[in-house]
């Protein structure tokens, strides 16, 4: 392999790496609440500051048709786009039960 063909690919590697991290950070930021959430007696908002690299972080508050509130913070273990993945499938799960009788924690099976 000469040098210039694998200069090519490592910069092939790098530009697939970050066109992952891009569509890993847009992923993230859909299943972060962006609104302030505001009830007769309360007000919530959420602020989202990682330490590091993109993740598998979700959270997500929301009003209940009983007029309680609901919450629920979750952190996928890993990073990139394989974590955010996995968030996303529990956050649709979530949001899912959100709208049935549905126990959360039987639907997640823990």
């Amino acid at each position: 392999m000469t040098p210039n063909h694998s200069t090519q690919i490592r910069e092939a590697v790098d530009v697939a790496i970050d066109a992952a991290r891009t569509e890993a950070l847009l992923i993230q930021a859909s299943m972060l609440p962006k609104c302030t959430l505001a009830g007769n007696n309360f007000e919530a908002t959420f602020r989202f500051s990682p330490l590091n690299d993109v993740g598998g972080d979700f959270a997500d508050f929301f009003l209940l048709p009983n007029g309680h509130v609901g919450l629920y913070l979750g952190d996928v273990v890993g990073k990139g786009l394989t974590a955010v993945m996995y968030a996303a499938v529990v956050m649709g799960t979530m949001r899912g039960a959100n709208k049935t009788d549905e126990d959360p924690v039987t639907l997640l099976g823990l």
